[in-house]
């Protein structure tokens, strides 16, 4: 699995031993003595250039990764935590974030983003979380790519209902015409985003 995008600094590959004797270019590749650090180096560089090494989702990742910007046109400052994947194994896969938008008035709004793709296209008309409780959700954009669909829909949230589940997490619904998707907010995420929100 490798991720869509990452915040984490890349990893350095060992440089190969240079006290090794190489009688080419690739002596040190074919040969089957090497000791262990080019051994080592290689290994990394392969999986860095064939893989995607990330991180468990912690609280301080999520509290440092979440950024605050502002709209000079709607005046209104937008705090957006990390993207983080989602798999209902059902046919969804995607991302999804939590995010508040304020003014400055005092005004606020705490939105649930979800970014999925699937190889049939759904309109998400309603949305619940676990806990009961009703929810407004907005399909913001729905399009076929040529290869599979891809909707954005968000899902406003109460900061009361993000605080109750700081402990055990959010499982929001979507409610569309054919199926559902259910997607979980792990509650370090929601600890995280909270702590700059």
């Amino acid at each position: 699995m490798c991720c869509a995008r990452s915040n984490f600094p890349r990893m350095q590959s060992t440089p190969a031993n240079l006290k090794e004797p190489t009688d080419s270019c690739l002596s040190h590749i074919a040969n089957p003595c090497l000791s262990m650090k080019p051994k080592i180096g290689l290994c990394l560089a392969a999986l860095l250039l064939f893989g995607c090494v990330s991180e468990p989702i912690t609280v301080g990742w999520v509290s440092s990764q979440t950024q605050t910007t502002y709209d000079q046109f709607q005046k209104l400052s937008w705090t957006t935590g990390p993207y983080i994947r989602f798999d209902d194994t059902k046919g969804y896969v995607g991302h999804l974030y939590l995010c508040i938008a304020t003014n400055d008035s005092g005004w606020s709004e705490f939105l649930l983003g979800i970014e999925n793709t699937s190889k049939d296209q759904e309109l998400f008309a309603s949305a619940a979380s676990m806990t009961g409780e009703v929810l407004s959700s907005q399909q913001l954009e729905s399009h076929y790519d040529g290869v599979l669909f891809r909707e954005k829909v968000r899902v406003v949230l109460s900061k009361d209902l993000l605080i109750s589940c700081k402990s055990s997490g959010l499982t929001v619904r979507l409610y569309g015409q054919q199926r559902d998707l259910d997607v979980t907010v792990p509650a370090v995420y929601i600890q995280g985003f909270l702590r700059k929100a």
